[in-house]
């Protein structure tokens, strides 16, 4: 598109209705599974996490 610099991101209507303003890195989702794998997560059952910014406010 013209007037868009080159590797710059480009917004989709997600981002742009999201709160965070962008979706999740992958090093961001492995850490959120990573505590899911550990026991500090021991005690958590039938929890609906979700990873998304906020757009499901």
């Amino acid at each position: 598109m013209a007037g868009l610099e080159e590797g710059m991101p480009q917004l989709t209507l997600v981002d742009l209705a999201t709160p965070l303003g962008r979706h999740a890195r992958p090093e961001e989702i492995a850490r959120q599974l990573g505590f899911l794998l550990s026991d500090d997560c021991a005690l958590m059952t039938g929890a609906t996490l979700l990873s998304d910014g906020g757009y499901t406010l």
